[in-house]
């Protein structure tokens, strides 16, 4: 079953919270409200295949307080714009941040947003506050997940559907890092210790009929009826009982040692981290994606301006 979806108008506006409440305009996720309560969130920088920038993550940080406290959000559906759910870390050398620094150390202050003193953090208050979420949460994966994106896709929601054109991978072992986020607790919990060995040590692709029989997606559909199946199941979760749905998932992390265990191993994810990121091997292998990331940005521009060059001339 899907529902019908009717023309809705996206939007970028939300409120930050703290240290007061503000109006903020989005610029890397968007956002449409259905007619039945549920929000459908876009990574929306599709021309950089929805990467995790460091404003990304801010937003989502902003994103998720927004949606808690929203009353008119009964549910959440989070899906990517273009080809990509989310190609993964950016490994920014100079990023680009919209948000004022009171907002970003008011949000650091309440343990909503990570304190960015790490080259590469495990991002734990943003893992802990989609875990804590208390409304019904659906993902809705488009196309390619890499690395923090498949943490996100598999984990932090309530049902998770994969297009057939998606694919997951994570790239820990290519990049010389670890595994964050809390997989390191969660992907063994679900698919067993051996089995996420060799998922996070090889690398490879993970296509949506093995994850399907892994027990990381609940559902794989054709392209097409993919974000209509994700509204109809969340719409159908919004429907059950909220606090029956917030106790249920309270339940569920307590089952697996609580918050406190995962904090914990978040933060042994951190230590582990910054090992890995101090041995020389990880500046090795990150300026050798930087170089790879730079030579296909360099290509798509120049197949651009070839193809600029072959268009028809104008008869003016």
């Amino acid at each position: 079953d899907t529902c019908t979806l009717r023309p809705t108008m996206e939007s970028r506006s939300i409120k930050v919270y703290y240290p007061n409440v503000a109006a903020y305009e989005l610029r890397s996720l968007s956002y449409v409200m259905e007619p039945n309560g549920v929000c459908v969130v876009s990574f929306n920088e599709p021309g950089k295949l929805n990467r995790w920038t460091k404003n990304l993550i801010i937003e989502l940080s902003l994103m998720i307080e927004h949606l808690k406290r929203a009353e008119e959000v009964k549910a959440v559906v989070w899906t990517g714009k273009g080809r990509a759910f989310s190609s993964g870390a950016a490994f920014e050398t100079k990023p680009k941040i919209h948000m004022p620094m009171s907002v970003i150390e008011a949000y650091q202050k309440r343990g909503l947003l990570a304190l960015w003193n790490k080259t590469v953090p495990v991002l734990k208050e943003l893992t802990l506050s989609f875990l804590r979420f208390p409304k019904p949460s659906v993902c809705a994966v488009n196309g390619l997940s890499v690395g923090g994106a498949v943490n996100f896709a598999w984990f932090f929601h309530d049902h998770v559907i994969a297009s057939k054109s998606a694919k997951f991978k994570y790239p820990f072992s290519d990049l010389g890092i670890v595994p964050e986020l809390g997989s390191s607790v969660l992907l063994p919990l679900v698919v067993g210790h051996p089995t996420a060995r060799s998922i996070f040590l090889t690398g490879d692709w993970i296509y949506p009929d093995q994850a399907l029989r892994l027990g990381l997606l609940r559902e794989v559909v054709e392209p097409e009826f993919l974000l209509k199946r994700a509204v109809y199941m969340a719409g159908k979760l919004a429907r059950k009982g909220t606090a029956s749905t917030r106790l249920t998932k309270e339940l569920l992390i307590a089952q697996i040692g609580g918050i406190s265990r995962l904090e914990e191993q978040m933060e042994r994810e951190q230590e582990f981290m910054d090992k890995a990121v101090a041995d020389p091997e990880f500046a090795r292998r990150i300026e050798m994606f930087r170089a790879r990331f730079s030579g296909k940005k360099k290509n798509t521009e120049n197949k651009k301006k070839r193809n600029m060059h072959n268009l028809p001339r104008s008869k003016l």
